[in-house]
């Protein structure tokens, strides 16, 4: 079985939390969750995460805190999330150093599309296990 990739999720919304953790642990990936962008500093200095998932309206320092998160050298991937509806905020998020982004609420669908699932959930799904 393949070892699930660490995810860091930065959600300031409980609610949304949640459904964004939810939807990473369906597709098998070890999610560590944080609600503040110093949260999500102090647990990148200590970690080696190479994805994570930040909600585009947070910032740290006076800047976006995806343009932090960007410049982490061992991150390969990074999602933004945001509201439906704010081509504004994505052009933001975008030019903040996201790869992709998503509108709340996140579904698995679209997060797998962006980091997949893990090989063992993979298999599963292949022979029609839940």
């Amino acid at each position: 079985m393949a070892t699930a990739i660490p995810i860091l999720a930065v959600e300031p919304v409980i609610a949304d939390s949640h459904q964004l953790v939810q939807c990473l642990r369906q597709l098998g990936h070890e999610v560590w969750s944080v609600a503040t962008a110093a949260e999500a500093m102090a647990l990148l200095r200590q970690e080696p995460f190479r994805w994570a998932v930040v909600a585009a309206e947070m910032a740290a320092g006076g800047q976006p805190l995806l343009a932090r998160v960007r410049h982490v050298p061992t991150l390969e991937r990074l999602a933004a999330t945001g509201p439906p509806g704010d081509p504004e905020m994505e052009v933001q998020a975008r030019c903040a150093g996201a790869d992709v982004y998503l509108t709340r609420p996140v579904t698995a669908g679209a997060l797998a599309g962006i980091f997949g699932a893990t090989t063992h959930k993979r298999r599963r799904a292949r022979h029609g296990i839940s």
